[in-house]
């Protein structure tokens, strides 16, 4: 029953070996030794899964791109300065008091273009405000703001 479980049988030979880890010591990409070398007999794709798994005795680093690509960390600013929406006072959540309004800005994600839309809602009364910007900027939403 478990020899059921345990998977395919790999197709990787020693010859076999021996010529894709001496093609991408050439710096040959899988897609290259696929094409010229082993059509029909293998996917480009077994050979990069063959790199991640250490069955090819290769370091990544003879791959053009040196392995996977790392995912792109989140370079936008984070807001520190004030209170937390979940820190402020109970009336405003409840909105028995005018006064309390909420800023938000709208950026479009097509074109060029870097004006945006300043928003601004009155809690109490749901009064809307929207005022184009110029830019991004601090000083053009502290212009919106006065």
């Amino acid at each position: 029953a478990k020899a059921a479980n345990k998977g395919r049988n790999s197709k990787i030979t020693s010859e076999l070996k021996n010529l894709i880890e001496d093609r991408l010591c050439k710096t040959w990409s899988p897609e290259q030794i696929i094409g010229r070398e082993l059509k029909g007999i293998l996917s480009f794709k077994t050979i990069y899964n063959w790199l991640y798994s250490n069955f090819l005795d290769v370091s990544l680093n003879v791959l053009r791109r040196k392995g996977r690509r790392a995912k792109i960390k989140e370079t936008r600013g984070k807001f520190n300065i004030g209170k937390t929406i979940e820190e402020r006072p109970s009336e405003v959540s409840t909105k028995e008091v005018f006064g309390h309004w909420e800023v938000d800005s709208v950026v479009s994600s097509r074109g060029e273009s870097k004006a945006c839309f300043a928003t601004f809602v009155e809690l109490k009364t749901r009064f809307y405000v929207a005022m184009k910007l110029e830019d991004r900027s601090k000083s053009s939403m502290l212009e919106a703001i006065k």
